[in-house]
């Protein structure tokens, strides 16, 4: 929403930004969801980072996380490893089915059919890996890696230089001129840190919901890399990954977050 955002633009960006957010987050409210909460104060964190440095920002996520759940946020449920037992649980179980399914899974959609209740993971490295196997999750992973290394290179000040302007022929493109002169450096960048934060809140969340195959996953990996378009066509930033190194890293990617989930399991399992 703050793609659309303007300096000393009050009216327009109450109507365009404010309300607009305002209301997703009662939405959000209204659904009390414990994994939405997660990821709102992830995006706190690395929103204020930048601004006041890590540790400030934590403190401050800290205070946003005791606010909402002195609000009750949550409806009165607990956001610890006991309270989220039945979900861990449901991490444990696609687990096993990807030890008895490894390569190809057991299927889109039909995760269901080997879990208690009949439930999918709610987690979204779970569910990929049991539904579509390793080869799936690697392919999915290729995706994801060239998407968080672009957006974190559009980000960068450091990584974006100023670049040429772009020459744009008259009735060629519908917008004019002005706008395609705005997009310098500190517009990338802006971008870039847009698109950061709302992959930090969709990844969080994520991580407590079956997100893998939605729509919405695949559209902002889209926006990221028109942004990295954008500052490619001005010569700001260098190419992307090529494919011959991509291919590997998404496997290890892919290995790495079945290892991170399973470390995480053996751990709350403990707790448990």
């Amino acid at each position: 929403m703050f793609i659309f955002w303007r300096p000393k633009k009050g009216l327009l960006n109450f109507l365009r930004v404010v309300l607009p957010v305002g209301a997703l987050l009662y939405g959000l409210y209204m659904t009390h969801s414990r994994g939405a909460l997660l990821a709102l104060v992830a995006v706190a964190v690395v929103a204020a980072r930048r601004r006041v440095g890590t540790l400030p920002a934590l403190v401050l996520a800290g205070g946003l996380f005791a606010a909402a759940m002195a609000l009750d946020f949550t409806a009165g449920r607990g956001i610890t490893a006991s309270a989220g037992e039945d979900r861990t649980a449901l991490w444990n179980e696609s687990m096993q089915v990807l030890k008895f399914h490894p390569f190809f899974g057991v299927g889109l959609g039909n995760l269901g059919d080997y879990t208690d209740g009949h439930h999918t993971a709610h987690n979204s490295v779970a569910v990929c890996a049991a539904e579509l196997g390793m080869f799936g999750l690697y392919f999915w992973s290729l995706f994801l890696l060239p998407t968080l290394r672009d957006v974190l290179a559009v980000a960068s000040p450091a990584k974006v230089s100023e670049g040429e302007p772009v020459a744009v022929e008259e009735g060629l493109y519908p917008q004019p001129a002005s706008e395609a002169d705005a997009v310098d450096k500190a517009e990338i960048n802006r971008l870039g840190r847009l698109m950061v934060l709302s992959l930090t809140g969709f990844l969080a969340a994520g991580w407590f919901l079956s997100r893998a195959f939605v729509m919405t996953f695949f559209m902002l990996g889209g926006m990221v890399e028109v942004v990295y378009q954008m500052a490619l066509d001005r010569g700001m930033i260098a190419p992307r990954l090529r494919l011959g190194r991509a291919v590997p890293y998404a496997g290890i990617l892919a290995i790495a977050l079945v290892i991170v989930l399973y470390i995480m399991l053996r751990i709350l399992n403990m707790m448990h």
